[in-house]
């Protein structure tokens, strides 16, 4: 019998780390073109004022898409369920589109807010910037609902090659479009990139679907399904988006590029997590539903497993990170306007983002312990404070260390995030019982011991590209080959999975 491999949860996760590999290499692959385009310049940094709202309302959007359809969607027979998600698809684009037009009608002043004192023509491009991106808010709407459809039916794939065809399209049309638009290229390119994505996502729905969703006129009653804890939720969600609009707010108490150089470096602070432990939390999500309802002793054993083999993985990528950040910057940007000042600003930025990484991935598979265990209110309340935490220290640390502040005060807030929700889950839950506390401290001795192995091997050899790419490929050999001696859970547990893997055959 021939079993599908993405019906697996090890097989759905490597797949899915692949495809993600891919859309995130060429995501960085259009920031390696941005920062040739227009380097840490004033024009960008505007452009990421503009920007910043929308983007994080797509962002709420894609989380509350995720996490309120899935479990709605589970609750619906199946003779619903296109009914279901048409009413989805009209009460999110509906949504959407009202938040479009009053962001629209109070763009001015909001973007006012962020330049008073500023020359009308530094202004109009923020604004400009600002009411193209609100058009894209209405198409990520029905992106994020037929997203979480696909995921609800176990078809982890469609939506991530949807974002690979997002990001191959934006990156050819900035490319092609720069000479004759400008820092516009950008949104334009973002209007246009998820017009494709989403006539994608429509394509792949299944043919009777479609029908029933364009021909059919059937009513639905929605508010039976919707979850008592949605707006609480909202909330959630709103509230961890706002570091980057806190940041925005220092642009003129920043070095001249500073905001540039933290959307780069946070950028590349975001990859691993977006590519490792956002993809594990999306297949694990379902299952650690279903195991807090069922054995709790199991469930506290595996989400420690979890959370133990997370922090193996991100211990030897923080290190390479955090010790290779000046090199790594160099080779994603280093080019055109790009300069080697721009090099030395973004990667002390990203050395301070390093500092909270292990805890920030941690976070992806804690936010989605959260959520499994109904603590909403506790979540909101921890989520809350690490926003205030941020407000807080923000115009303290940004007066002394500029950008570096704004660096240090997330980097902090995201600890703190972390910690008081393990805390919170030990207390009311119990699953500290069981955590891996010796795997978790042999990985962090055995990352550092790694990288000084290979910094001493490295001082003998002076060429400069053999050292970058072979520096990362010594520490994690290295590393694996200690921790197979030590015989670590984590690495054995990986191991286990890729020799299950193999035994699966792919099917189309």
């Amino acid at each position: 019998m021939k079993l599908n491999l993405s019906s697996s949860l090890a097989g759905a996760s490597l797949i899915l780390i692949a495809y993600n590999i891919v859309g995130k290499g060429l995501g960085l692959l259009r920031e390696s073109l941005y920062a040739a385009l227009f380097g840490l310049q004033v024009e960008f940094d505007l452009y990421l004022v503009g920007a910043v709202i929308p983007t994080i309302i797509n962002s709420i959007i894609q989380y509350i898409g995720q996490n309120y359809f899935i479990p709605a969607f589970s609750k619906v027979s199946d003779e619903e369920s296109t009914k279901f998600l048409k009413n989805i698809l009209y009460v999110f684009f509906i949504s959407a589109s009202i938040v479009t037009i009053l962001l629209y009608i109070s763009s001015s002043t909001i973007i006012s807010s962020y330049l008073s004192g500023n020359s009308i023509e530094i202004s109009e491009l923020a604004l400009n910037v600002f009411r193209i991106f609100i058009l894209v808010i209405p198409i990520n709407a029905l992106i994020a609902v037929l997203s979480a459809y696909f995921q609800a039916k176990y078809k982890f794939v469609t939506p991530v090659a949807s974002q690979l065809l997002f990001n191959l399209t934006i990156l050819v049309f900035v490319f092609v479009f720069y000479a004759k638009l400008g820092i516009y290229s950008i949104p334009f390119g973002f209007l246009v990139s998820m017009l494709f994505q989403l006539i994608y996502l429509y394509a792949k729905i299944e043919k009777s679907v479609r029908r029933k969703l364009v021909f059919e006129n059937n009513s639905f009653d929605l508010v039976k399904n919707i979850p008592a804890g949605l707006g609480i939720i909202f909330f959630i969600e709103i509230s961890g988006q706002l570091f980057i609009l806190i940041d925005r707010y220092f642009l003129s108490q920043v070095d001249s590029g500073g905001i540039s150089a933290l959307n780069y470096a946070n950028t590349l602070f975001i990859l691993p997590i977006s590519i490792i432990s956002l993809t594990f939390s999306t297949v694990v999500f379902p299952k650690f539903t279903d195991g807090f309802l069922g054995d709790r002793v199991l469930f506290s054993k595996n989400v420690n497993r979890s959370l133990a083999i997370n922090t193996f993985l991100f211990v030897p990528i923080t290190l390479i990170i955090f010790f290779f950040s000046e090199e790594i910057i160099k080779v994603l940007y280093f080019r055109g306007n790009f300069t080697i000042t721009d090099v030395e600003l973004t990667s002390s930025v990203l050395k301070i983002f390093c500092t909270s990484l292990i805890f920030f991935s941690a976070f992806a598979l804690i936010n989605k312990v959260m959520y499994a265990v109904g603590a909403l209110y506790p979540l909101l309340l921890i989520t809350l404070f690490s926003v205030g935490l941020k407000v807080g220290l923000s115009p303290i640390f940004v007066n002394a260390f500029k950008q570096n502040g704004l660096a240090l005060t997330s980097s902090i807030s995201y600890i703190l995030l972390t910690v008081m929700c393990l805390i919170y889950l030990g207390f009311k839950y119990g699953l500290l019982k069981y955590f891996y506390s010796r795997d978790i401290f042999v990985s962090v001795i055995n990352g550092f011991i790694s990288v000084f192995m290979v910094t001493f091997l490295f001082n003998f050899i002076d060429d400069y590209w053999i050292s970058f790419f072979m520096f990362p490929t010594m520490t994690m050999l290295i590393y694996i080959i200690n921790s197979i001696i030590l015989q670590q859970d984590s690495i054995i547990q990986i191991l286990n999975s890729f020799r299950v893997i193999t035994k699966f055959k792919v099917v189309k």
